[in-house]
Parts: structure tokens; sequence; C-alpha cells
């Protein structure tokens, strides 16, 4: 793995080898979404539930080799019986990545476990949602626990943690909440059982309760729920949805700072993210379940993510929080565009190219045989900007916690929303500078039959309403979100009536474009969609 230093290092290249012999839990939703769709590849897609299922067992009041992998090594004197298994904050079948500084042994990152649960759900349904042997058969390789075991198993932690905890909110360790104190981090250090009670007294008296996990965990809760019902265990499925409630209600009491009239997701004391965006988590993670419309989005909620966002933005660092470039940069150019904040999302995106770009790699070392373009544009973990506006890499290279988030804000451009297959919207989001976006072969779901299905969808959008669309097979129901426009550009455009024949068409008023109100046209009631062409120019005044 290519390495070119620590957060204070000087950018140069050196062989790192691997990163770490686990993989981070906060990362597999996007690698759900990102790789397992792309390769759509159904052994590799149940391989990787698997996976993430044997690890789940590691994390278990017994030390029994046949209920999971071998962890001789906890102590579990103190740990709760009746503890489900949980993921850690690094996912791998010998707990790696953990600090035990509490009775129940490893690093609760419940961001990290929430997100394990969401892409285990984008993984079932990338499957076709499957309710038969594929979620209720027992595996042999995960200790006799089917899939829906699983599900049931890691849904019922979040549960077991709040009523533990006795708080209406998720209780967290790891990158978000800093471990509870940078003392904590000492723990290799600590040479006597003196010193490892009093960190633990510090850990134990920490506000370890912050806004990404209880997001995670709320959406994780509501994927279970979905799973709970194509297994047939509606009382599981009504538990999960009325935990996921407690959650939303604590975070709107809790976890949030400002007047009533301002309310603002609050900032943690021990986050180790370079800028803080994991305060917006309520934007950027609500792509997988909620959809990609901000107008379908909990209103409540996203009402406090507006005013986090301009908070967020009016920071020193503007358009470039690039020291980390997926939770800083990427996290913010999520949550611009999901929010359709226009005017910011052009700068935003246009940093993410700019500050992961390597001129050093454009060229052809003709006698190696080498060609080094292709990696003109890997996404560094992170980017230092020089005072004459110079800038280098720092950290390792396609660090999948960075580039997932910035690859997500450019699938936001391309728009293309099954969050609900029964209804696929297409809905892109080119701000300026750019004129267009073209987008091939996007693996969408749609139904078929009691399940889903995978159709390839391709478009060509440009600015603002021209899009010309195709899919290899018919989508049952479609709408295209088309804009931004000004208000009277939009209306003098819904009057004119331009509209394909049996759509309706609405104007939808959604965030900022040119510092006032964006407007958007929404084209709906398409059905049996294979072919489609939209033209809704400027129309003359």
């Amino acid at each position: 793995m290519p390495w070119y230093g620590g957060y204070s290092g000087i950018g140069t290249w050196g062989p790192f080898g691997i990163y770490y012999g686990s993989a981070y839990g906060r990362s597999a939703e996007g690698f759900a979404s990102l790789v397992m769709r792309g390769i759509n590849d159904p052994v590799r897609t149940a391989n990787f539930v698997d996976f993430c299922d044997k690890c789940l067992y590691f994390y278990r009041p017994n030390h029994d080799p046949d209920k999971g992998p071998w962890n001789s090594g906890l102590d579990l004197n103190k740990y709760p019986k009746d503890a489900p298994p949980h993921w850690s904050f690094g996912i791998g079948i010998d707990g790696s990545m953990s600090l035990n500084l509490n009775e129940i042994s490893g690093t609760e990152e419940m961001d990290g476990h929430g997100s394990v649960s969401v892409g285990r759900w984008i993984a079932w349904r990338l499957m076709g949602s499957p309710s038969g042997d594929w979620l209720m058969k027992p595996r042999g390789g995960v200790y006799g626990k089917s899939r829906w075991d699983s599900t049931r198993d890691s849904a019922d932690f979040i549960c077991w943690f709040m009523d533990y905890t006795d708080r209406d909110v998720i209780w967290s360790e790891g990158e978000s909440t800093g471990w509870g104190a940078g003392e904590t981090l000492t723990r290799k250090n600590v040479i006597n059982e003196t010193d490892m009670v009093k960190i633990r007294a510090n850990y134990a008296n920490a506000d370890m309760y912050e806004v990404y996990p209880n997001f995670a965990c709320y959406t994780a809760l509501r994927c279970s729920a979905q799973m709970a019902e194509a297994a047939g265990d509606s009382a599981s499925a009504k538990k999960y949805l009325g935990y996921a409630e407690r959650i939303r209600a604590g975070m709107l009491r809790l976890l949030k700072t400002g007047d009533r009239n301002n309310p603002m997701w609050r900032v943690s004391s021990y986050s180790i993210f370079s800028s803080l965006q994991d305060s917006l988590v309520q934007a950027w993670f609500s792509m997988f379940l909620d959809g990609l419309d901000p107008n379908k989005l909990d209103a409540e909620m996203t009402l406090v993510t507006r005013n986090t966002l301009k908070r967020q933005l009016s920071q020193p660092y503007g358009y470039a929080p690039v020291l980390g470039m997926g939770y800083g940069q990427g996290w913010i150019t999520e949550s611009a565009l999901m929010l359709d904040d226009m005017d910011s999302a052009g700068p935003l995106l246009a940093n993410i190219a700019k500050y992961s770009y390597d001129k050093n790699m454009d060229y052809v070392d003709a006698k190696r045989g080498i060609d080094w373009r292709p990696n003109l544009w890997l996404i560094p973990e992170g980017t230092n900007i020089m005072p004459d506006g110079r800038w280098y890499r720092i950290g390792d290279l396609t660090n999948g916690a960075n580039q997932g988030p910035a690859m997500h804000a450019l699938e936001i451009c391309a728009g293309v929303d099954d969050s609900d297959p029964k209804l696929v919207k297409i809905m892109p989001r080119v701000p300026e500078p750019l004129k267009g976006i073209q987008i091939q072969n996007f693996f969408t779901l749609v139904p078929d039959g009691g399940g889903l299905a995978k159709a390839r969808v391709g478009y060509e959008f440009n600015r603002p309403g021209v899009l010309s669309l195709r899919s290899d097979r018919p989508i049952p129901a479609l709408a295209v979100r088309l804009g931004p426009f000004d208000q009277s550009t939009a209306e003098r455009i819904v009057d004119a009536g331009m509209k394909p024949s049996g759509a309706t068409v609405r104007l939808d008023k959604s965030g900022t474009w040119k510092s006032k109100d964006a407007w958007w046209i929404w084209v709906e009631s398409l059905r049996d969609v294979t072919e489609l062409k939209l033209e809704f120019g400027l129309a003359p005044r």
C-alpha cells in the first residue's frame, strides 16, 4: 500500500504494505453499495455477508469454539451473560484493533456496527431480497447460524446496549468519540492495574453519545426490520422500529445544540475526524435507505442538518476540508449535494478532483512498460495545503474510509435512486461549472415477482433539463427530476406543457441555486420505461 506520511509528514511516498489485518466496520456500507453492486457477483456478495457474520461472533459471552471464533484471550469474568454478539472497531476473526476498556469486550464503535448491518442489508437487496434458504438456512461455516439469525443477533445488540446503558441514545467507542479521551489510547503503556482502573474511570465518565453512531444504528434497525419481515418475524420488525424511533427522539432531544430557531447537531468533544463532518451524518447516510430526495427525508432532522451544513461551510477551511478526503471533503460534499445546496456543491466537487490529482503520475514509462496515468486520480487519505497554495498527499492511498464518501458524492451526482424499487427516481445533480453528466451501466434494482432484479440504466443529462435515458429491461415506474431552475423559468416551462404522453409534471422547491431558492421539475407517472427523452430547456419569455 502506498503511504505518504502522517498528518505531520512531508508527503513522500513509501511502501507501507498492509495497513491493518482487519477491515473497518464503518466502511462496510460503502463496500457493499460501491463494490458489491458494481461487480454484480452473487457469490462474492453472499461471501461478504458470511465474512461479516463469522466475525460477528468473536465477541460473545463464552469461549466455546463451536459458537464463534477462538476468543480465549478475552476476559469474560465481567462480561454480561445476556449480551448479544457485536462487531467491534475492526472486523476480523481475531478481534483486531480492539481496546477492551470496559466489561463488554471489544471496542463498541457503534457507527461501525450500524454500518455493517446496513452493508449486509444492501447485499441482501442486491441478492433480490430473498426470503427462502438464502436468508433462513443454517450455515456450517458460520456456527450453524442462518443469515437471518445474524441479522437478528446484530440488531438485538443495539437494542440490548441501549437498555444496558439506560439511555435513549447509543453509547459508542471509537473514532467519533475518540475512545472517550486521549488517555485511554495509552492502554498499551499501562504497567499496573491501578493505572488501568484510572483509565477506565476516566473512560466511564466521558460523554460517549454522538450523532454519527446514533444515526447509523437508527438506520441499521430500520434495515433489519425489513429483513425481519422477509423472515416472517413481525415481532422483531416491530421491536426494531420501536427502538429506532427511540434513537430518533433521543437524538433530537439530547444531541442538538443552538437555540430553538437555529438548532444544529452538536460536535463531539473527542472526535478524531479532522474537520468534524461526522455531525452531518443524517444527510450523507440517508442515501442508503431513505433515498436521494431531500423532501422525502425526515423533515425535523433535516432542518437540523441544514443548519449544521451552514455552520460547517462557515469554517476557515471553506470548501476544502481536505485533511480527510473522505471523512472531511467527501462527507461535506455528499451533504451539500443531498440537501441541494448547488452553490456549495460545485466548488466542493471540484476540490475532490483537485486535491486527489497527482501530476507526477501523468506519464508512461515506456522502458519499463508501465502506464502510470490510471493512477492520476486515486483518492488519498488526506491532503495538506501549503500557504502558497501547493498541496501534497498524506496518509495511505485508496483508504476505503476515504474513497467511499468521495465516490458516493459522485454517485449522488448520478442520482439513480432505487431506495424504493417500486418507484425508481433519476435525480441528476450537476452544479456549476459542470454542464452535464453521462452514466453507463448503472445497476438499478427493480421489482421482479416477489423479489428484486437488476436493470442496467444509462443516461445523458445536459443542464438544466435535457435527458436521454435507456434501460436493458423495463422500469415499471419511473420519475425524473430536472434542474435546477429559478422559479419563474420553471413555471414557464411547466406552463408550456412540454411532457411525454401520459406523464405528469410538477414543480418542487429544494435547496439553493445562485443564492436563491432552487426549483426542480419532476416528470412523473412514467411506466415500463426502456427509453426516454426529455427536453425541458429554457423556454422563451
